[in-house]
């Protein structure tokens, strides 16, 4: 072999143990990310395990539930049945989980506080893992989304109320929905097609635990936009049988809470309605960043001479200023329209503009909906961070230190929260 040919043999063998080298630290960093991430949020949630039954709805979805009794085939059968719904609302995959708590420990609540500890753990390791996928391996994002998402007090209530299992069930195959989307639309061949066919079961199973999960499709059409995928006959096709989905256990949800949890239409007008829907927008973003004085119940407002307070009047024109902002930078700036769209397709089913039960809003509602308006803010912490220009030195050191002095805040109402 030549001299040339072996310098460049050295050369090609330095570079792939480069690249090795270089992709096994990459690993390295981001698992002590993931385990510093996931042992905090245990740390922060840990007092729930302490926690017994609540009387509120708790009972109905353990105590005096039949169907959480028995793993029987007969009685499997009974929880499918849509016949067979708890509290208005039909999530068979929730009951079964359920069903199995009680088959391994009965009535002892700190097996059923575990479990959902156990899957909100996995939901934030799934966050991390969307979130690293959709921002081109962006370490830093992923991981400020996650740990945001992590330790939030808006996200007791999901985790340490046994009844809101469907919260954490739901979001983990909605979330394992949207990674392998996110592959699905790389592949080609047979492992697509095989992808896709995962991708239904996953989005079948999300919405068996929680009707909201039916707004997926739409977040996929989100996520297309923001990839740069092109709008054509295949785009639309392949989402057919997933709006098909949707379709079926929309109206099926439609049909059973009509039964009680709907309110009668005509208690508000449609301008009261509008004001709901805002002041919930405005509250739940207001929340992001000042989450104190929540509660385990949002009343709706009492009307005077059949008017609501003056406030509630006021929060549109707070929502059509945030809108016309975040319209302005479609073009703009994909990651804002994005991460608000997402927010606002993931919510926009529980905004009451029908009152669906007797609260005007709710801390679980934010459970998802939350990792859009993460996502903004952890996309702007990283581009100011690997900003070399000179005049955002004192930028970054104060966004550091915010960011740093937010995440003990939430971690300490959190911990205090989740005992409540």
């Amino acid at each position: 072999m030549s001299t040339k040919k072996q310098e460049k043999a050295k050369k090609n063998n330095t570079a792939k143990k480069v690249v090795k080298s270089t992709n096994k630290s990459g690993t390295t960093y981001m698992l002590l990310w993931l385990s510093g991430i996931l042992l905090i949020t245990y740390l922060a949630f840990s007092p729930s395990l302490k926690n017994g039954f609540t009387n509120w709805d708790d009972n109905e979805y353990v105590a005096t539930n039949n169907l959480v009794k028995s793993l029987s085939g007969d009685n499997i059968k009974k929880i499918f049945d849509t016949n067979n719904f708890i509290s208005f609302n039909y999530h068979p995959i929730t009951i079964l989980s359920l069903a199995i708590d009680y088959k391994l420990s009965g009535f002892d609540p700190k097996t059923y506080h575990l479990t959902s500890l156990l899957f909100h753990l996995a939901n934030t390791l799934l966050v991390f893992w969307f979130v690293f996928l959709l921002s081109e391996k962006k370490i830093m994002v992923a991981a400020v989304v996650s740990i945001l998402f992590g330790i939030h007090p808006m996200h007791v209530e999901s985790v340490a109320w046994i009844a809101e299992r469907k919260d954490v069930l739901y979001v983990f195959f909605f979330m394992g929905s949207l990674i392998v989307y996110l592959k699905y639309i790389q592949q080609q061949g047979m492992q697509k097609i095989m992808l896709y066919v995962l991708l239904l079961l996953l989005f079948l199973l999300s919405i068996l635990s929680k009707a909201m999960a039916i707004v997926l499709p739409v977040v996929l059409l989100l996520i297309d936009y923001y990839k740069g995928r092109k709008l054509d006959r295949t785009l639309v096709l392949e989402k057919l049988p997933l709006f098909a989905l949707s379709l079926l256990f929309g109206l099926l949800a439609v049909h059973i809470q009509s039964k009680g949890a709907i309110a009668n239409f005509a208690v508000f007008t449609f301008l009261q309605r509008i004001c709901f829907v805002s002041y919930g927008i405005v509250n739940y973003v207001y929340n992001v960043f000042v989450p104190i004085h929540l509660s385990a119940f949002y009343p709706y407002p009492s009307l005077v001479d059949g008017h609501i307070p003056s406030v509630f009047y006021f929060t549109p024109f707070i929502v059509i200023v945030l809108l016309g902002a975040v319209i302005y930078l479609v073009k703009k700036n994909k990651v804002v329209f994005f991460g608000f769209a997402f927010f606002m397709i993931t919510i926009v089913m529980v905004l009451q503009f029908i009152s669906v039960g007797k609260a005007i809003m709710a801390d679980r509602y934010s459970y998802l909906s939350y990792v859009g308006l993460f996502f903004i803010i952890a996309m702007g912490y990283d581009w100011l961070q690997n900003n070399t220009d000179n005049k955002w030195d004192v930028y970054k050191k104060v966004s550091s230190v915010l960011l740093g002095a937010l995440l003990v805040f939430f971690f300490y109402q959190t911990y205090n929260r989740t005992k409540v």
